[in-house]
Formats: structure tokens, sequence, C-alpha cells
């Protein structure tokens, strides 16, 4: 039997390579044991912030019960005190009533009308009726505008016309390729646009015109018929205003006692703010007492109106005044 012998050089690599083999193993089982610590070392930051999170959740929890919790007793403070307000307000009311008693005060008649006022709120009421069968400032600039567009549309159409022409004329008279040919190329097929597009426009827009110049006659002969009206009801209506404005300010200024209808929804006098504003709805309000004649003690602007258009929306106009204008 023959046995087979490495050589020495051999057996020294090969010891060498297991040597540097077994250093490699031994410095990545070190790592390995420094990675496992430094794993072990997130995992507990990891479960420390995790409680750090269960006790900011159950914080915020606590705090948004708390919250809720003021908001419900804030709305009952709340409820609480316009309560108290609304039942010191009829206390007051109440007391003012045996003090008129007692002491036998009567209230000023601030909407009180004699002739003279009621002659105002007769033109005034007939010039806003007058009024009504017109268009307004706003419909008649509608109109107005839809009647000067059909002029401006039918200047784009010649002038984009007439630019067409004279552009052909130069491309008739240029050599193909010339440069003052081209450019007229291009500025036919311009002109030639603007005026496609404008004729495209042009039976939409005199349609409209036309219906607009028809509203306009006809608003201007029921302005021939009505104007006169309107007019003096204008000027009654400022002539009132300007009377009424100066019988509440006189009433104020005298601290004289004001009637139950106007002391509900105004109160007894004008606040600190805002009292331009409050005047205002005032005298707006005395306006409509006396204009459609409401004798309502109690209620300020008596029965809801009927079907009259222009008395609904001046109701609900004082509506919301006198809700934003509550003392």
């Amino acid at each position: 039997m023959t046995y087979s012998t490495y050589p020495q050089t051999d057996l020294r690599t090969l010891s060498d390579t297991v040597e540097r083999l077994s250093r490699q193993v031994s410095t990545t089982s070190s790592d390995v044991d420094e990675l496992q610590e430094k794993h072990e070392s997130l995992d507990g930051q990891v479960r420390l912030h995790d409680e750090r999170l269960e006790g900011l959740d159950q914080a915020t929890q606590e705090m948004r019960e708390a919250h809720d919790g003021l908001r419900e007793e804030l709305a009952d403070d709340v409820a609480e005190v316009e309560a108290a307000v609304k039942s010191l307000t009829a206390t007051i009311g109440w007391l003012e009533r045996r003090v008129r008693a007692e002491q036998k005060l009567t209230p000023v008649d601030i909407d009180h009308a004699d002739k003279a006022v009621r002659d105002l709120a007769e033109r005034a009421l007939r010039g806003q009726q007058s009024a009504s069968v017109l268009l307004s400032p706003h419909d008649r600039a509608v109109y107005e505008r839809q009647v000067e567009a059909l002029g401006r549309l039918r200047q784009r159409i010649r002038s984009s016309g007439e630019d067409a022409l004279r552009h052909s004329a130069t491309l008739a008279t240029t050599a193909r390729n010339s440069a003052e040919h081209r450019q007229a190329g291009v500025a036919f097929r311009t002109a030639h646009q603007g005026w496609s597009a404008a004729r495209a426009q042009l039976t939409a827009t005199t349609e409209a015109a036309e219906q607009a110049g028809e509203a306009l006659q006809y608003d201007d002969e029921r302005r021939a018929v009505h104007g006169p009206n309107v007019m003096t009801g204008e000027a009654a209506r400022a002539t009132l205003q300007s009377k009424l404005r100066d019988r509440l300010s006189t009433a104020i200024a005298d601290a004289a006692l004001l009637p139950s209808w106007f002391t509900i929804v105004l109160g007894h006098q004008p606040p600190a703010t805002d009292t331009q504003r409050w005047l205002d709805t005032a005298v707006s309000l005395l306006m409509y007492r006396i204009i459609y004649a409401v004798k309502d003690p109690v209620v300020a602007l008596g029965p809801p109106p009927g079907d009259d258009a222009d008395r609904k929306a001046w109701y609900r106009s004082l509506t919301e005044d006198l809700r934003k204008t509550r003392y």
C-alpha cells in the first residue's frame, strides 16, 4: 500500500488558513454578541417609549373627558344665565308697568301720525308702489350692457372684415415668396378668425339686445307715467325719515318713556357701541309702522304682511336688523 504525503509547505498554508478563519469566526461572534446587546437595548427603549405613549394616551383621554365636562358645565351655565336674563327682563317689564300705573305715566307716542306726517307717509307709499313697477337700477344697467354689447360686436365684425379685406389685397398684389406676402397671410388668417368668431356670436347677441331694448323702451314709457310719483315719493320719504329721526332723538335726549312695542325689541335707549345702526333701525321701524299704519301696542312690526312684495321685503329686512341690534 502506498500513502500520499503532503508537502510541508501545503500543511503550513492549510494551518494558516484555518487559523485565519478561526480569527474571523471569533471576530464575527464578537460582532454578533455586540449586535445582540444593542438589539436588547433597543427593545428596552421601545418598551419604555410604548409605556410613555400609553401614559400620554391615557392623559389625552383624561384631558378630553375633562374638556367635555367643562363644555357641558359651561353650556349649563350659559343656559342658566339666559334664563336669568329672561326672568330679569320680564321682572323689569312688570315693574315698569307697575310704575307707569302708579305714577300715571304714559309713554311718548313716537309713532303718532298727524296730518302732515300722514301726507308724507302716503306720498312715500305711492312713490314706493310706483317704483315697484319700474326696472331697478341694477336691471336697467344689465339691459343697457346687453344693448351696448351688440354695438361692440358689430364694430368688431366691421373692423375684422376691413382688416381681412386689406390683407387679402396685399396677398393678391405681392409675390408668394416675399416677406410682405407671408406677413399679410398671417394677418389675414388672424383677422378672418376674429371675423368668424364675432359672426358666430351675432345671432344670440342680437336677440338678447333686442329683448333688452324692448324692456328698456317699456320701462321708459312707464317712467314717463310713474316717474313724477317716484320722485315725489323719494322726497317725501327723505323728509319723513328726517322728522322721525328728530322726534326719536328728542325723546331719547329728554329721557322720555318709550312705548312697550319699542322697548321690547330695542330697549329704552341706544347702546354705547354701534349707536348709529341702532338709530337707523329704530327710525326705519317708526317709518314702517307709520307708512303701513301699524297700531299693535306690543308687537313692533304688527302682523306679518300679505302679498305686498315691497312690504314683505321691508318686513324681512327689519326683522333681521332688529335681531342684530337686540339690546
